[in-house]
C-alpha cells in the first residue's frame, strides 16, 4: 500500500524478497545502536524458527523493517538503504545463515547467496548487509568464513557460536531444510520511506502501539546528515553528540527523560528558535529539525552544536547546584534556592535555564527565584495534578519571554494568582494535608525556619544532609509495642492517628545526631532534646506545647499553615 502524503510504501515480503533483491545493499545508519542481541533474544528466535515449515507453523512473521533510501550513498552501480528499524533482526538472520553455511558446508548454495550477497549493476558481487564500526569488521570476518578472527565475547561471535551449537544437533539434511524455511518462510513488512520525516511518522505509529522507538535517534541522524552535506566530519559530529548525550544520561541529578527533555528545554529558552511552549515526545523531532534548519552551512552547524554543548554545561550546573555565574557571596544561596525549586518539580530546569541565561545580577536572580519557589510551593501544597504543575512551569517561561525584563516579577506574581488557589483555600487545604518524608518537605520547613522565623538573622544555612524530618509523635506510635506511652496519648485510636501523623503540626526539623537519640523517646524525652536544638521551630515546641495529642497537632498545624501563607501568600 502507498501513501503519497506520508511518502512511504509498505508491503509484506519474505526474507529472501527483501535481502535477495539485486543491486540493493542495506546499511545500519550511524545513529543506531551496535548489535545488542543476547542469549534471551537468540533463544526465543531459535524456538520460533526451528519448527517453521510444519503444518502447524508454515511461516513465521518477524514484524516491520523501516528503510530510507540513502541517495547520497547510492550510485550508478548500487542502491543503498538505511535500516531505520529492524537492524537487530536482519543482522541476526544474516548471522544464522552464515552459521548454517559453515555447519553444512554450503558455500555455493543459492539460498545462502540470496541472503548474504547481492550484485551491483555490473554483475559484481557485493555484501548485502553493512554494519557499524566494530560490528562491520566482525561481520566481514563472518561473511568471509573466518569466525575465529572475531573476539569470543563479541556479540556477533556469541550469536554465531550459539547458532552453531544449536545446528550441531541437526544432521546436514535438517540444516539445509532449516535454511530453506528461513529464507522462504520468514515474513516481514517492509516499509520504505522517502525521507527521515516520513520515517518519523511511522515511528509515531509504532510508539502508539507501545514499541520503544526514539525520536532522539532521528534528531541525531538529521544533525549528522546535515553536517555531512556541508562537509563537516561526520564522526567528529557524532562524538560531540554522544558526549552531550552521555553527560546527560549518566548524571544522577538529571531527569531520566534526558537528553530529549534537555534538548527541548534548550530550544525553548533560546529565542532564536521561537519555540513557545512544551514540546511533546511526538513533536520533538519536528521541532529539532526546524531549529537545525535555521543553521545553513558548516559554520552555522558548528555554532548549533556548540550551543548544545554550552547549554549542557549550564543545564548540568543547574541540576548539581554549581552555577558559578553570580557573585561569590550570593552564589551558595542562589544555588540552594534552585535546588529547592527543583524539589518535586521535574520541569523546573526549563525555568531555571531561562533565568540563568537572561539574568546577570544576583539580586534580580534572588527575587525571581523567590517567586518561582512561591509558585512551586503553592502548587505542591495544593496537590496540583502533575500535568497542571508541568504546564505552569512552561507558562512561566512563556510569560517571561513575552514581556520586558523589568516586568518579570509582576508577570510571575500574576501567574501565581492565576495558577494557584487563594490563601484562604490554601490554609484550609493545609489543615488536613499530609506531607511525605521527602526532600521537598525538608526544603519547605527549612525555608520557613530561615526566611520566616529567622528572617535576616541566620548567618549560616541549614545543611539538609545533616538534619532529619522529625515526626514529633513517631509514625509507628500506635502500631508498635515500643511506643506504648504514645498509644495512650492518642487513646489507642490508630485509625484517627493515621490521618494526623504526617500533618504539618506533627513535623519539625532535627539534627540527625539528635534524632537518633530520641527517635523512640516519649514526648518529655523529646522535648529535652528539642530545647537543645539550634533550629528555632523545634526549640519552641516545649514552651508552646506542654503536652501532645490530636488537638495539639491541629493547633500547631493551623499555626504553621498561617506562617506558610504569610511567607508565600499572594
Amino acid at each position: 500500500m502507498g501513501n503519497s502524503d506520508m511518502d512511504l510504501e509498505a508491503e509484506e515480503l519474505r526474507l529472501i524478497d527483501l535481502l535477495g533483491e539485486r543491486t540493493r545493499i542495506f546499511r545500519v545508519p550511524i545513529f543506531q545502536r551496535e548489535y545488542k542481541w543476547k542469549q534471551k533474544q537468540r533463544s526465543e528466535l531459535w524456538d520460533d524458527i526451528e519448527t517453521i515449515g510444519t503444518e502447524a507453523k508454515p511461516s513465521h512473521f518477524v514484524g516491520q523493517v523501516i528503510l530510507v533510501e540513502d541517495e547520497r550513498k547510492s550510485d550508478e552501480d548500487v542502491d543503498t538503504y538505511k535500516i531505520v528499524d529492524g537492524q537487530q533482526r536482519l543482522t541476526t538472520f544474516s548471522i544464522l545463515v552464515c552459521a548454517i553455511r559453515d555447519a553444512a558446508d554450503l558455500h555455493d548454495n543459492k539460498n545462502v547467496e540470496s541472503i548474504l550477497t547481492t550484485h551491483d549493476k555490473n554483475g559484481d558481487e557485493i555484501r548485502t548487509l553493512h554494519l557499524l564500526d566494530g560490528d562491520e569488521e566482525a561481520y566481514q570476518h563472518l561473511y568471509d568464513g573466518s569466525p575465529e578472527l572475531i573476539e569470543e565475547d563479541h556479540r556477533i561471535r556469541e550469536a554465531y557460536d550459539f547458532f552453531k551449537q544449536k545446528l550441531s544437533d541437526l544432521d546436514t539434511d535438517e540444516q539445509i531444510d532449516l535454511l530453506k524455511n528461513v529464507v522462504n518462510n520468514v515474513d516481514l513488512v517492509r516499509t520504505s520511506c522517502g525521507s527521515m520525516t516520513a520515517a518519523y511518522q511511522v515511528f509515531q505509529t509504532q510508539n502508539d502501539r507501545g514499541l520503544a522507538l526514539s525520536p532522539l535517534n532521528l534528531a541525531k541522524t538529521k544533525l549528522l546528515e546535515e553536517a555531512s552535506l556541508v562537509g563537516l566530519n561526520e564522526e567528529s559530529v557524532r562524538r560531540r553528540w554522544e558526549n552531550i548525550s552521555t553527560r546527560l544520561e549518566e548524571n544522577d541529578q538529571v531527569s531520566s527523560a534526558a537528553p530529549r527533555r534537555a534538548f527541548t528545554h534548550y530550544l525553548i529558552v533560546d529565542e532564536e528558535y521561537d519555540v513557545r511552549s512544551r514540546v511533546t515526545t511526538k513533536d520533538f523531532y519536528r521541532t529539532f529539525a526546524a531549529a537545525l534548519d535555521k543553521h545553513e552551512g558548516a559554520t552555522e552547524i558548528r555554532r548549533f552544536i556548540s550551543k548544545l554543548e554550552d547549554y549542557t554545561d549550564r543545564y548540568i550546573d543547574i541540576h548539581e547546584g554549581t552555577v558559578r555565574k553570580y557573585q561569590r557571596n550570593k552564589r551558595s544561596l542562589i544555588n540552594d534556592q534552585m535546588r529547592f525549586f527543583q524539589s518535586k518539580n521535574s520541569h523546573a530546569p526549563v525555568v531555571l535555564l531561562y533565568l540563568v541565561e537572561n539574568i546577570d545580577t544576583a539580586d534580580e536572580m534572588e527575587n525571581l527565584l523567590r517567586l518561582a519557589n512561591k509558585l512551586n510551593v503553592r502548587l505542591n501544597l495544593q496537590d496540583a495534578a502533575p500535568a497542571y504543575h508541568r504546564d505552569s512551569m512552561y507558562q512561566l517561561v512563556t510569560k517571561l519571554i513575552d514581556s520586558k525584563q523589568s516586568k518579570w516579577e509582576d508577570e510571575a506574581e500574576e501567574l501565581i494568582k492565576e495558577r494557584t488557589v487563594s490563601d484562604k483555600q490554601l490554609k484550609e487545604i493545609l489543615k488536613g494535608r499530609e506531607l511525605p518524608n521527602s526532600r521537598f518537605t525538608r526544603f519547605l520547613l527549612r525555608a520557613l525556619e530561615e526566611d520566616y522565623y529567622n528572617a535576616g538573622s541566620r548567618e549560616t544555612r541549614i545543611d539538609l544532609d545533616q538534619v532529619d524530618l522529625e515526626h514529633i509523635a513517631p509514625l509507628s506510635s500506635l502500631s508498635s509495642e515500643r511506643y506504648s506511652t504514645w498509644a495512650a496519648v492518642f487513646n489507642h485510636n490508630e485509625e484517627r492517628f493515621d490521618h494526623y501523623k504526617s500533618r504539618l503540626g506533627n513535623l519539625t526539623l532535627l539534627a540527625d545526631r539528635q534524632n537518633s537519640r530520641v527517635r523512640n523517646g516519649s514526648y518529655a524525652e523529646k522535648c529535652a532534646e528539642y530545647e537543645q536544638s539550634d533550629i528555632t521551630m523545634t526549640q519552641r515546641i516545649p514552651d508552646n506545647y506542654p503536652s501532645w495529642g490530636f488537638e495539639t497537632i491541629e493547633d500547631r498545624t493551623r499555626t504553621i499553615a498561617q506562617d506558610i501563607v504569610n511567607l508565600w501568600g499572594v
